[in-house]
């Protein structure tokens, strides 16, 4: 055999595995309930202010985007894949702090899952399985003067607390109603719903 068919012969079987594969079924897990959207009560366009506890009111304005994303397996040639509708508010601020996002997704639905995004740590919210993720309910809180009903209370789980001189979020207080209403920081300072 020449070498000059020796590239051919070594692409062949890349060639007759790509080309076997069907176009996956896709399996549509539908869109996310009105009744789960409204409980991220941020609304496209509007501006939410924060107090610091420093004084300084920071303005967040909200961005709120729908899209469809699609799930495919990991293995080669499979007979399925999963489109899903994914919702996400993001609060940028007016001020050089961390941007807020809230993410929804309709991948299970069985849970929708509130992935909330502080900077580069993530609180997970699963209000119909209060066991899956580290967080406390109250019926009511006190913020400042002001009483909160249903208030979620989660503490950050990531793997930054690996890294000791870092300032991040430790926990976050949210309820379906006000969104987030307070972010406490690791070096005691926090972010407060400004009503």
């Amino acid at each position: 055999m020449k070498l000059r068919y020796l590239p051919v012969i070594a692409l062949l079987p890349l060639l007759v595995c790509s080309c076997g594969c069907d176009e996956p079924t896709i399996i549509d897990r539908g869109l996310i309930p009105d009744s789960i959207l409204s409980q991220v009560p941020y609304q496209d366009g509007q501006i939410y202010p924060f107090t610091h506890s420093g004084g300084k009111v920071i303005s967040f304005t909200a961005q709120r985007t729908s899209r469809d994303e699609y799930l495919y397996c990991d293995r080669c040639c499979d007979d399925y894949s999963y489109r899903y509708q994914v919702n996400e508010t993001v609060l940028t601020p007016d001020y050089p702090v961390f941007p807020f996002r809230i993410q929804l997704n309709s991948l299970d639905s069985a849970y929708y899952a509130h992935i909330i995004g502080i900077g580069n740590c993530s609180f997970y919210l699963l209000a119909r399985n209060p066991d899956a993720y580290h967080f406390d309910y109250a019926d009511s809180l006190q913020f400042n003067g002001k009483w909160y009903r249903g208030v979620y209370s989660m503490k950050n789980t990531d793997l930054s607390w690996m890294i000791q001189d870092s300032i991040r979020p430790d926990s976050l207080y949210y309820n379906f109603r006000s969104g987030i209403i307070k972010i406490v920081m690791t070096n005691g300072e926090y972010y407060q719903k400004n009503e």
